[in-house]
């Protein structure tokens, strides 16, 4: 999973940021990605990122934001979306 997560969040947040997420993931799962600069802007880029990493397009219609709030979400939203 660490590569995904580099993948997604990779031009994202600041570098030193996500080697220190990579090397201590379980200390970040419930760390707020607002938390790691990731703001309105970025937060495109970053929905952009997960539709790469899943391999498909985000159906806005059932979405909700709150779904990847943290890097735990995020995680999870791949495996239940890399499932389908």
């Amino acid at each position: 999973m660490n590569e995904k997560i580099d993948q997604i969040l990779k031009g994202i947040i600041e570098e030193s940021i996500l080697l220190d997420i990579k090397k201590n993931l379980e200390s970040y799962l419930d760390t707020k990605i607002v938390s790691l600069g990731v703001d309105s802007l970025v937060f495109m880029d970053l929905v952009f990122n997960i539709e790469k990493a899943i391999g498909k397009e985000i159906d806005f219609t059932n979405f909700d934001i709150d779904s990847i709030s943290t890097i735990g979400k995020i995680i999870d939203f791949i495996k239940i979306n890399e499932q389908r």
